[in-house]
């Protein structure tokens, strides 16, 4: 994050969601830029593995510091996790990847620009996703989930299962 333009400080902790634990990062941006979560994370993710990419990120305008002037964590504000407006699925294939997400992540609701993430999957929930998926006649692996993060985005990578097998003798 340092490494982007117009951030001042950065640091990263990871939050337990209550399901998953998901790095969350804060920034300070310098005076003359605008915060613009978007473009930071698409730039993190140039450069990093896609599991370390932080499911939130959250501004600061000021950085809290103890009293030894080391970092507050218990004074950073909760993480926000954004969601997109809500878009129903309309395929099967997203409706089928939306019903797994509702039902691993313990949500109400996934719609197909949500973030997986950002509702709190991490690795062992994209290899459980990546299981149930194959289950429901779709192929998707938990680094296609790391990836492509929304229900829109592996319902296009997904392949459909084979529901034949053949053994070979």
């Amino acid at each position: 994050l340092l490494e982007q333009p117009g951030v001042d400080y950065a640091a990263s902790v990871v939050h337990d969601t209550g399901h998953s634990s998901v790095p969350i990062s804060y920034v300070r941006m310098e005076s003359d830029h605008l915060f613009d979560a978007a473009t930071l994370l698409e730039g993190v993710g140039r450069m990093l593995p896609s599991h370390m990419i932080p499911a939130a990120l959250m501004e600061l305008d000021h950085i809290p510091v103890t009293p030894a002037g080391k970092l507050d964590r218990a004074a950073l504000p909760a993480p926000r996790f954004e969601s997109a407006e809500f878009r129903a699925p309309r395929t099967d294939s997203e409706i089928a990847l939306a019903e797994l997400a509702v039902g691993l992540l313990d949500v109400e609701r996934v719609g197909v620009d949500d973030s997986l993430f950002a509702l709190g999957a991490d690795s062992i929930v994209a290899m459980q996703f990546a299981a149930r998926a194959k289950d429901v006649g779709l192929h998707i692996t938990a680094r296609q989930i790391f990836e492509h993060k929304t229900i829109a985005a592996l319902a296009r990578v997904a392949t459909a299962v084979s529901a034949r097998l053949t053994l070979i003798p």
